[in-house]
């Protein structure tokens, strides 16, 4: 991705939206940790697009503004929301864990 940042390709118009298309992963896929739809199938699926989300984020606001620099930032941004993830999957697993009968607590 940070490669990418500094790659002028594209025409400035389709920036736009690809980078709407990267945020709206990036909001399936949280939503999707936050609510575990007990399917893995699903799981995986939205696990592996929201690092195409991310790749989405940065080129659409890197072609958008025509500047490297607002890709770099957007890489800070893809890398706090990934941290979100975890911390969400972290959440998740500490509540499964709580209402667990057995000796070996992990959270």
């Amino acid at each position: 991705m940070a490669g990418l940042a500094f790659i002028d390709w594209a025409p400035q118009s389709i920036g736009l939206p690809i980078l709407s298309l990267g945020l709206g992963l990036v909001g399936l896929g949280l939503a999707e940790t936050a609510h575990h739809l007990k399917l893995k199938v699903t799981h995986v699926l939205m696990n592996t697009l929201l690092l195409l989300a991310f790749l989405l984020v940065v080129l659409g606001v890197t072609i958008a503004t025509q500047n490297g620099g607002y890709g770099l930032i957007s890489i800070v941004i893809c890398l706090l929301w990934m941290d979100t993830r975890v911390q969400i999957s972290d959440w998740k697993h500490a509540g499964v864990c709580d209402v667990c009968s057995q000796s070996c607590k992990s959270y």
